[in-house]
């Protein structure tokens, strides 16, 4: 009783009393009717993804999706009747159960992941994405380039899966990967060792944000907030070196 689809015509629909707390979902009650009549639990959805939509770029999720399909070199299934992403929903359905995530980072980096669940319990997809993001991280992506599985899974931030995505094809050039290219390819590491007698004579250097003894100087400056001193010796001296 408590699932929808979201393409089921709702008759009615409110906001029951009470805040969320932490994480959890604002409370709603909805009452399905057979009618042709609006609005739908997409509608509904759109409502309260406000925040995390002004994140999201359709046109950067479309990229990471074409991305994955020519890695895969297959097309992943998009709920929209034209094979096109309509909005953030459309590419959470495409990656939810993690099966083409999986496969991407194997396809990247062979043997990363063993056994990928081909399995539709919800337990078994949420397992998929853990084991794309463990995945990710032995491939070298840093903690801030992950997502959270219900950022996927529960559409909580769809906009931190596109940016992971572009991030590992980032990190696939930097690799040496042959195929589709996504992203701004990772610079490599430079390191410059120094020997010990090179170390020791950068210590004599004085910065010039200690100040510096050639060249200008404060020499002779009145301190700040201090007002200007003009002594009579001094006006009658520049007074006749003007004249002379």
């Amino acid at each position: 009783p408590n699932v929808f689809t979201e393409n089921e015509t709702i008759a009615e629909y409110a906001i029951m009393d009470g805040a969320p707390v932490g994480r959890e979902s604002i409370p709603i009650r909805v009452c399905l009717s057979g009618y042709g009549l609006t609005p739908t639990m997409r509608d509904i959805a759109k409502k309260f993804f406000c925040k995390s939509q002004a994140k999201f770029s359709l046109e950067r999720a479309r990229e990471a999706i074409i991305w994955i399909e020519r890695v895969l070199d297959k097309k992943l299934e998009v709920p929209s009747p034209d094979g096109d992403l309509r909005d953030q929903l459309d590419f959470a359905a495409a990656l939810k159960d993690g099966v083409a995530l999986c496969e991407l980072i194997n396809t990247l980096e062979a043997g990363t992941i063993v056994k990928v669940n081909m399995q539709k319990a919800p337990f078994k997809q949420r397992e998929n994405l853990e084991m794309f993001l463990k995945g990710c991280v032995a491939y070298g992506l840093r903690s801030q380039d992950l997502f959270q599985v219900n950022d996927l899974y529960e559409h909580k931030n769809l906009y931190m899966v596109v940016d992971c995505i572009y991030a590992l094809g980032g990190m696939s050039q930097k690799k040496g990967f042959m195929g589709p290219t996504i992203g701004v390819k990772v610079a490599k590491e430079n390191p410059r060792m120094f020997s010990p007698d090179v170390l020791a004579e950068s210590q004599k250097v004085i910065g010039l944000q200690y100040g510096s003894n050639k060249g200008a100087s404060q020499r002779g400056m009145t301190p700040y907030g201090a007002t200007r001193q003009i002594l009579p010796e001094e006006f009658q001296k520049a007074s006749q070196n003007a004249q002379s």
